[in-house]
């Protein structure tokens, strides 16, 4: 199956499980993990209340958007290119945007993760609202910066991302275990474009494989993919961020 670069928003989750099928020493070697933070990224603070930070230089391709907040209520994030001629707090009163992603929206103390798909390269900014004290931090990974493993079973708990990841040959299916009726998720594929989601499953608008809200989303579907990698899986699920699954390519 090819893949097309579309415009996409990624909610993502993930923490590295282990090899599906490995001797235990792999299995205790690939312990949970977070994907690999990249030096240097762009990093923003902020309190209670409704803030607004950057710019944020971003290219077209993949941003993988890392988040901590520590409040008990309500967390979410957009991230948005203002309109051309517009500054960015009137773009956002208007609504008026050259590009935009709700990245965030989670009730409590949560560290998320999620994946924005950039469309048009410019300097972005985060309209942030929160109930506690937060941090954003937004990368741009390619095949050069980044350190994978070799893993092909990944679990996690709401939204998060997994460590980016090569593959071994022969691989035709991926799979989802959850509880969840209301997960998501995607598998990206990263290049020196930037990156696109490799397409499979359920058919819709931003490229998602699995989508449990969708009627006849099935748990396994086959997938072709076009190398090695790196890869990078991202999932969504509910607003308390608790639900747990696990993604297998095999």
């Amino acid at each position: 199956m090819h893949t097309t670069r579309r415009r996409f928003l990624s909610l993502a989750g993930g923490t590295a499980l282990g090899l599906a099928i490995a001797p235990r020493s792999l299995r205790l070697r690939a312990a949970i993990v977070r994907a690999q933070v990249l030096p240097g990224a762009p990093s923003f603070k902020g309190a209670a209340g409704t803030t607004m930070v950057g710019p944020v230089a971003l290219t077209a391709g993949i941003a993988v958007l890392r988040a901590q907040h520590n409040g008990s209520d309500n967390f979410g994030a957009t991230l948005f290119l203002p309109a051309a001629g517009e500054a960015a707090q009137q773009s956002y009163d208007l609504g008026d945007f050259s590009d935009s992603f709700g990245v965030f929206n989670l009730i409590g103390a949560v560290k998320p993760a999620g994946v924005a798909l950039i469309a048009t390269p410019g300097s972005y900014y985060l309209m942030v609202g929160a109930t506690g004290a937060w941090q954003i931090s937004v990368e741009q990974p390619l095949p050069e910066n980044v350190s994978p493993v070799q893993q092909v079973s990944f679990s996690g708990k709401g939204q998060d991302v997994s460590p980016y990841f090569t593959l071994p040959n022969g691989l035709s299916t991926i799979s989802v275990q959850t509880a969840s009726n209301s997960l998501y998720a995607w598998l990206y594929h990263l290049d020196d474009l930037g990156g696109e989601p490799v397409e499979a499953g359920i058919d819709v608008y931003d490229g998602r494989i699995f989508d449990f809200t969708f009627p006849g989303n099935v748990p396994s579907v086959p997938i072709t993919l076009p190398d090695s990698g790196p890869y990078l899986i991202a999932v969504a699920n509910t607003l308390t961020n608790s639900d747990a699954w696990t993604i297998t390519l095999s």
